[in-house]
């Protein structure tokens, strides 16, 4: 007698079935689609997207985005104009209308020196 065939005489051993595997199987299955699909539905829809930027002078720098939001979600995104050095020389923070689900922005920023590039650093929803 082997040493597995002892440890199942003495304590006995329940046989697995193919039913209760499938069972576990699918519940798995189910709870872990469940899941991502709560984890998809459940985030916030807002995206920004940089269209481009104009330097008009040393002290004033457009920027212009895109940004897609859920109509009726109060944001306000943060812009930003920045030197050759990567240095910030404008900061805005620009509302979004509150109707629309999606606008195109133009913005000045007031600079303190030349900017090279001006971005969206990021949206919120307050």
């Amino acid at each position: 007698m082997t040493n597995s065939e002892l440890i199942k005489s003495r304590y006995g051993q329940q046989p697995t079935s193919r039913k209760t595997v499938w069972i576990l199987a699918i519940t798995g299955l189910i709870a872990i689609v469940s899941f991502a699909a709560w984890v998809a539905f459940s985030q916030e829809r807002l995206t920004h997207t940089d269209v481009g930027f104009s330097v008009k002078d040393e002290w004033h720098t457009e920027v212009t985005f895109d940004v897609t939001k859920d109509a009726g979600d109060v944001v306000v995104c943060n812009v930003q104009a920045l030197n050759q050095q990567y240095g910030i020389v404008g900061w805005k923070e620009v509302a979004v209308p509150v109707e629309q689900s999606a606008a195109r922005i133009t913005t000045t920023i007031n600079t303190t020196e030349r900017a090279v590039t001006a971005l969206v650093h990021g949206c919120e929803i307050r």
